[in-house]
């Protein structure tokens, strides 16, 4: 079984992708000189593949996991690859239905990865064109409060079919000074994928929490931030990771100041899982003996969490931090208290 190597690479990704959404075969056809990864299809369930194996024709079959093993190994070598086959087969030239479920494919890539169904209308648009292009870029923006990011999606023809893939994009903090504004490059690939609303908040200096896969296939989690000052080999900006081991705590981080959110599970989840996401989250603590509403960040190098006010001016942590552990669950019990009882509730905000 041959791959070009761009293809095989895409190909895992895919896989890696459907793997982590508990697909668990393959199935794929026979006759190919060449794949490009167009032609294997995933499924839940072995019956399923079998039976879509029997309808088509004469194709393969095989678990997902070992198959995805074997790619994975396969990249380490030659620009053209061997990959082992394991399964047993059945045979079908299907390319025809391969083709009209590229936007399909597309399509669902797109969602995953947190773009609107607009970036799919101009992709479309482009992909119906008579003399169609081997590659397309298509732009976007997203504005939330006072910070916007502007996309560039870059997609690329196959070299021995029509469908298209989604390669890599851009993403760039528009600051209105391009002297100053921060940008980029996210590659689509290894199952390590950045959606469009994490990369939002990674080019606005923000730490965000990722499942990632290694190259054995196994997730983990990990912390990312771009470090805008360092280059890596490619000339892109460093991407720092903080693992479990690095010993960021956000919980334990939060449990430090008089936070009214943390006294209701519900709210301190909701909290949590936006400042996993990288959000800037709107909560309330005591102020020079007054409640306010501060938005705090996750900040996972030094293990404790950024604080701003309304106007994203940063206040000091030793300012508001806890002094006396012992009141902390006091505090914070109170807050809530009174919180309840003005009835108001805040929600974490993207800004």
């Amino acid at each position: 079984m041959r791959f070009r190597r761009d293809d095989l690479v895409s190909t895992a990704e895919f896989l890696v992708d459907v793997k982590i959404d508990g697909y668990e075969f393959v199935s794929y056809p026979r006759d190919r000189d060449m794949y490009t990864g167009n032609e294997i299809y995933a499924f839940v369930e072995r019956r399923s593949a079998d039976k879509h194996a029997r309808e088509n024709g004469d194709w393969y079959v095989e678990p997902l996991a070992p198959f995805l093993r074997n790619m994975i190994e396969a990249l380490k070598d030659n620009k053209l690859v061997e990959i082992v086959e394991t399964g047993h087969y059945y045979h079908l030239n299907n390319q025809k239905n391969m083709n009209e479920n590229n936007l399909a494919f597309l399509k669902n890539k797109l969602e995953k990865m947190d773009f609107p169904v607009a970036v799919l209308d101009k992709l479309e648009k482009e992909i119906d064109v008579k003399d169609q292009k081997t590659e397309i870029k298509i732009g976007h923006e997203i504005n939330r409060g006072n910070e916007t990011v502007n996309y560039e999606l870059n997609f690329k023809q196959s070299d021995t079919t029509d469908m298209y893939f989604f390669n890599s994009y851009k993403a760039t903090l528009n600051t209105g000074n391009e002297a100053i504004d921060k940008s980029q490059d996210f590659r689509i690939r290894n199952g390590n994928n950045v959606g469009a609303d994490e990369a939002f908040n990674l080019v606005a200096g923000r730490a965000v929490q990722k499942s990632m896969v290694n190259s054995d296939g196994d997730n983990y989690l990990a912390w990312l931030k771009i470090d805008f000052s360092q280059k890596d080999n490619y000339g892109n900006n460093k991407v720092e990771q903080f693992h479990d081991r690095y010993g960021y705590n956000l919980e334990k981080a939060l449990d430090k100041f008089p936070i009214a959110e943390l006294a209701k599970p519900e709210e301190k989840a909701d909290l949590m899982a936006s400042m996993k996401a990288g959000n800037s989250t709107a909560v309330t603590m005591t102020k020079d003996g007054k409640e306010a509403v501060l938005f705090i960040e996750a900040n996972p190098r030094l293990r404790t969490i950024n604080i701003k006010d309304e106007k994203g001016v940063s206040i000091r942590r030793d300012q508001l931090e806890i002094k006396d552990k012992s009141q902390s669950q006091k505090i914070v019990e109170n807050q809530g208290q009174e919180k309840g009882q003005n009835n108001r509730k805040k929600q974490g905000l993207s800004v």
